[in-house]
């Protein structure tokens, strides 16, 4: 009898019920969500880390909120914060109403180190996070999958801050109107030299929510309303394009860093710098300054610690003005521009370095970001474990101070290696001498490169964020097939069209173009900036590879657009399309970020698309879309200079290439591949294989590979000699 009622017990012991999940501040959950936020968590299975450090002794999360649901990773990071977190949706401003409470929206992204910063010191912070929780909505946005909310809250960033970036923090009122904005916030006063912290600040916003409510709401209806001011700016019908053209070279020159290359400034971006449209304009002008200002910043950043010099590819950006330390993500729109940027920089110079930094960087793209199911991965986190296995920013990229010495003695004859290190006791590589960039005569240094990879393997790995989003795919597929046709590399050709067909196979569903793929499906309806890209990467494989399918998608893609994003009335795009959520305003990208948006794009394609197809609509468009634009072009071109780019193409002489080849491709073909020749759109087809406009009565000429050369749709004589080819492209 004794053994039963121990055994009885010891039963109801283990049935105990859980406590309920609550999170500071008194937050608990109904039943029914707590059941489903706690089953999500154990679906992760037994493998599963927290990705906190408030843990029970078992080591499963003390605290679960409302972002284990999402299917985002930058989301799911901050799963475990003690902070209410509530993903972008009706339920939130809903509940924001009701209890007439402010919002808190916080816009980052899974690999930014600054993201990371502020969750450790204020998110993961329970004196931070009861206030938060009891005095405000906190929302949580991933800006990669977003990018409307954050294109449109940027703005108001700016617009408070004179500059932006991420994290973004944001105070709101119900209704979606700004009430104040930052970035990055230390967490209490005195924090990192600042005078306010987060926690101070969220404290005076509550109290002015409350106190001063009509001036919130005041104060909020200006904010909005110079947010859709902007779309009413004043159209300039008659812009001078060679004057803008001229105005972006010379803030070139004038910002130009003679010692290190790129702005003369820090931090430094490879994108702030209009390194594309010096590379057209040296290439149509040959300008010898402006040569100099490519080579100069390209060397540089091929030796400095942006560059990851062991498994190839490049870093964000520089903090420092020598390319030597960077913030140490690796996204994939970066690798992907610097890809085509040296791949033009090659064939204006044909030095073997830039050949060299095109081969690692696609490498690195391919090992270190790319699955044959997915696609091209976002990005990889700047931050990983140390030897104490805390996060570090930088740890797996950089190096102890005998680390190298001691186990790669030959390291020091390639790479920079200071004694004292370089970058907070630790050191990051840079390289002596370009001249062991060459893939003719660089065995012993690969295989330096790839001894020093696999031992830099037993540390930690960043995280890698492995959504596949379509704008930045594009971005490589273009990359990938602009350098395997100048460099005759059938793998990188190949790849280009595979990945080209996985998106259209997996994310064009049923007339709609989707962003996101994750967890095995289509997510998020695309925005502009996907289309524009994904136009742009297939108008690039029919160049590249002669295939109309190429071509007819990418007009497919641009009906879509112009129904769907077109300002019918005024012209341009809108960053979201009519089936999107309306946030404040209807949101034109006035400017051109960490990439060109894609309004810049769709303006150079649709410069192409007319080359390739004579309809006029695409002239047209064009048109409107430059005076849509032409108030802020005239205001600050160089904040456009992707834009001023396509203006400057479509206005330099311009010209259609036709080469028929016979069985393979020849000379011509070949005289294509070796230069940059900004000012063409080409076709290069075998006979009738084709339905472009271009190709109509164009045949061999005595059976041998022939090229036609049209102004206008005029077209020379035929030809098939080199000279004459490159005269007329020239002329």
């Amino acid at each position: 009898m004794k053994i039963f009622f121990l055994l009885s017990l010891l039963l109801c012991l283990s049935c105990k019920k859980q406590d309920p999940l609550k999170l500071p501040g008194n937050i608990t959950f109904k039943s029914s969500l707590e059941k489903t936020l706690r089953k999500s968590v154990s679906d992760k299975g037994e493998k599963y880390i927290p990705r906190t450090k408030h843990l029970n002794p078992d080591n499963s999360p003390k605290f679960i909120n409302r972002l284990i649901l999402e299917s985002s990773p930058y989301l799911n990071q901050h799963a475990h914060n003690p902070v209410n977190w509530y993903p972008w949706s009706k339920e939130a401003f809903e509940i924001a109403k009701k209890e007439n409470k402010p919002i808190f929206l916080s816009i980052g992204y899974s690999t930014c180190h600054w993201c990371h910063v502020m969750e450790e010191e204020s998110f993961d912070n329970i004196k931070v996070a009861t206030y938060l929780n009891e005095n405000y909505i906190a929302i949580k946005v991933d800006r990669e999958q977003r990018p409307d909310v954050d294109s449109i809250y940027m703005k108001v960033v700016q617009a408070i801050n004179g500059s932006g970036g991420w994290p973004m923090s944001l105070w709101l009122t119900p209704d979606k109107k700004p009430i104040y904005a930052r970035t990055y916030i230390p967490a209490f006063d005195g924090d990192r030299g600042t005078k306010k912290g987060f926690y101070s600040i969220l404290k005076d916003i509550r109290k002015i929510f409350v106190e001063r409510k009509s001036d919130v709401e005041k104060y909020g209806n200006q904010i909005t309303e110079a947010l859709q001011s902007v779309n009413q700016k004043s159209i300039i019908k008659k812009i001078n394009d060679q004057s803008l053209v001229k105005r972006v070279l010379k803030n070139s020159l004038l910002s130009f860093d003679p010692i290190y290359g790129g702005v003369n400034r820090s931090p430094k971006f490879p994108s702030s710098f209009p390194l594309s449209n010096l590379i057209q304009n040296y290439s149509i002008l040959k300008n010898k300054s402006y040569l100099n200002m490519i080579t100069k910043t390209l060397d540089e950043m091929a030796k400095g610690g942006i560059h990851d010099h062991i498994d190839g590819g490049f870093h964000r950006y520089s903090t420092d003005k020598r390319w030597l330390a960077p913030h140490f993500e690796k996204m994939l729109y970066d690798n992907a521009f610097l890809t085509d940027i040296y791949t033009k920089g090659f064939l204006i110079t044909k030095k073997k370095s830039y050949e060299y930094i095109v081969n690692s960087t696609i490498n690195f793209m391919l090992e270190q970001m790319y699955h044959k199911e997915i696609g091209f991965f976002c990005a990889i986190d700047a931050d990983s474990k140390n030897h104490k296995n805390e996060n570090e920013e930088g740890y797996f990229y950089t190096w102890g101070l005998k680390e190298l010495s001691s186990n790669f003695p030959k390291a020091k004859q390639y790479w920079n290696i200071p004694e004292r290190g370089n970058f907070e006791g630790r050191t990051i590589l840079t390289l002596k001498n370009l001249d062991h960039l060459n893939l003719e005569t660089s065995t012993q240094y690969d295989l330096l490169r790839k001894n020093i990879s696999s031992f830099r393997l037993n540390k930690p790995f960043p995280i890698v964020d492995r959504k596949s989003v379509v704008a930045w795919n594009a971005m490589v597929i273009h990359s990938l097939a602009t350098s395997g046709f100048h460099f005759k590399n059938k793998f990188w050709t190949n790849k280009a069209v595979e990945v080209a067909e996985l998106i259209w196979n997996r994310q064009f569903v049923a007339g709609e173009l989707y962003r996101i793929f994750l967890n095995s499906r289509p997510q998020t309806k695309a925005f502009l900036e996907d289309y524009a890209y994904l136009i742009k990467s297939y108008i690039t494989l029919f160049e590249t590879t002669s295939n109309q399918l190429w071509l007819d998608r990418s007009i497919q893609l641009v009906k879509i657009l112009n129904s769907k994003f077109m300002d019918q009335e005024r012209g341009g795009y809108y960053i979201s399309s009519i089936d999107h959520e309306l946030i404040l305003a209807k949101d034109l990208p006035t400017h051109d970020g960490a990439y060109p948006n894609g309004n810049s794009i769709m303006a150079m394609n649709l410069v192409k698309l007319y080359d390739l197809t004579l309809n006029k609509e695409y002239f047209e468009n064009y048109n409107k879309l430059i005076e849509r634009y032409s108030v802020f072009l005239e205001g600050g071109p160089s904040s456009l200079s992707e834009m001023v780019r396509a203006m400057e193409a479509k206005n330099l002489n311009r010209k259609q290439v036709v080469i028929i080849t016979s069985k393979t491709p020849g000379i011509l073909v070949e005289t294509l591949r070796q230069n940059n020749f900004p000012q063409i759109s080409y076709v290069i087809a075998k006979e009738n294989s084709s339905s472009s406009p271009l190709l109509k009565d164009k045949r061999l000429k005595k059976n041998r590979e022939t090229a036609y050369v049209c102004k206008n749709f005029i077209c020379n004589l035929p030809t098939g000699s080199v000279q004459t080819l490159l005269k007329q492209i020239r002329d």
